[in-house]
């Protein structure tokens, strides 16, 4: 709490820093920093008082292995580290001094008093092991290093170190959560579960307003029969015997897989490339047109990367997120979970009376291959309603985030209603009781960084 004897000074300042253009983060205030680490890329999101607007910007994997020299290999992930952290904590520094008051002290780097670290993977105190990011994470104290790096860099360009006051890490799915509680879908709600769905798939259920560690991990807490596609759920203490003791997730050979690897994004773009293969090469040459000509770039571009994304082994599923080429695989992804209405309808008519073309034949597979996601997706939110229950806490509402569920939000009104419908439909809930995320992911993780921040300064000043 700001001193009773700066209160007309900080009022000045916050007055005059709602009417004019300053940037956001001031030299009388703290502020702080939440830091995404995601499966595609990584993510600085600020929370400063009177800041009328997310701000935020994005480092992508596939940019720090170039800004590294390296080349996006299996062989060389484990090897960058350093030279990646170094780079993050580069870019931090020039976030931060971009949107800073500046003068003859530098930024006011001493007024950072909340990091928040929102990590895709497992997180045991200060310890973190990343799943589906390419820097090889196992246990290791992620929030230490890059402040280590940050602090580097600011004393390399002569400004001012950091010591934040609150440094907190936790699972990117605990920090959706409390983000959708806050300010999200979840709002009023006390038996629910939010889920994410991107690079990676996470997610955790809250009983009575607060997260359940009993139901996290949802992309390997729920197991899919190949043969049926039927969901099991594992509660608790169950999903211990699929861990190792570098809380890395088995593979598994048997018919159940993990829902990740059906559900998340690499998994999804990776069996419907290998279900076009099947259709033979026109279908396949219809996909990389279609591709090329909505993303501007080569018909050769999406040949190779699509071959890329067909060589990769059915015994080697754990690994396909690592290895599927990213642009690739959200070009695909796009074209699956935007699918047009006009060429499905026609399509499925044709299919009807008579041989289709390869372009028809694409847009039928895309259909199928996007009602069969929200068809297992549904049966998935129907297992877990079904755990809530059991445990006597009925579920009210789960929430679908993450890149892949933030998209559909944003269906029109037809589509939306139509993946409602298959939604709930196989999960066998009422209407409403799954909904895509109303929030961009920055503002929903941010929501720990900004209370903090609320917490910190004087409630007459902030408001």
């Amino acid at each position: 709490m700001l001193p009773s004897s700066h209160h007309n000074t900080a009022l000045r300042a916050s007055q005059q820093h709602r009417q004019d253009s300053s940037p956001p983060i001031a030299r009388d205030f703290p502020f702080g920093i939440t830091t995404i680490v995601g499966g595609t890329n990584l993510r600085f999101s600020l929370s400063a008082p009177f800041q009328n607007s997310s701000i935020d910007t994005a480092i992508s994997w596939q940019d720090l292995l170039r800004d590294s020299s390296l080349t996006n290999t299996a062989e060389n992930l484990a090897n960058i580290k350093g030279s990646a952290f170094k780079d993050i904590g580069r870019r931090f520094v020039s976030f931060i001094e971009a949107n800073a008051e500046n003068d003859a002290k530098g930024p006011p780097f001493s007024q950072l008093h909340t990091l928040i670290f929102s990590v895709a993977g497992i997180v045991d105190g200060n310890l973190v092991s990343l799943t589906n990011v390419p820097l090889g994470i196992v246990r290791e104290d992620l929030a230490s290093e890059i402040v280590c790096a940050i602090n580097q860099e600011l004393t390399q360009r002569g400004f001012e170190r950091c010591a934040p006051k609150v440094i907190a890490v936790v699972n990117d799915a605990v920090a959706g959560l409390m983000g959708e509680l806050k300010a999200g879908g979840l709002q009023g709600v006390r038996n629910g579960g939010f889920i994410i769905l991107g690079t990676g798939m996470g997610g955790i259920c809250c009983i009575n307003g607060a997260p359940c560690v009993a139901l996290d991990e949802m992309g390997h807490r729920l197991l899919v029969n190949a043969r049926g596609r039927s969901v099991r759920i594992l509660v608790g203490d169950e999903l211990a015997p699929f861990l190792t003791d570098r809380n890395e997730f088995v593979a598994l050979q048997g018919e159940e897989s993990y829902a990740e690897h059906h559900l998340a994004g690499p998994w999804v773009a990776t069996r419907f490339v290998k279900a076009v293969s099947d259709l033979g090469d026109m279908v396949v040459g219809s996909l990389s047109r279609t591709l090329a000509n909505s993303h501007g770039l080569s018909d050769e571009h999406f040949r190779r990367g699509l071959a890329e994304i067909q060589r990769l082994p059915s015994h080697e599923l754990h690994l396909w997120g690592q290895r599927a080429p990213s642009d690739i695989v959200r070009c695909v992804n796009q074209f699956i979970f935007t699918p047009e209405a006009a060429d499905v309808i026609n399509a499925r008519r044709k299919l009807q009376s008579g041989a289709l073309s390869a372009a028809e034949t694409l847009a039928t597979t895309g259909y199928q291959s996007w009602r069969g996601y929200f068809e297992l997706l549904g049966r998935c939110g129907g297992a877990i309603g079904g755990a809530l229950k059991t445990m006597g806490h009925p579920m009210e509402r789960l929430v679908l985030g993450g890149g892949i569920g933030e998209a559909c939000n944003h269906y029109s009104q037809i589509w939306k209603k139509h993946a409602y419908g298959v939604l709930h439909s196989s999960a066998a809930l009422s209407p409403g009781s799954i909904i895509f995320s109303p929030m961009r992911a920055e503002e929903r993780e941010n929501a720990i960084a900004s209370a903090s921040i609320r917490e910190a300064i004087d409630p007459r000043v902030y408001h």
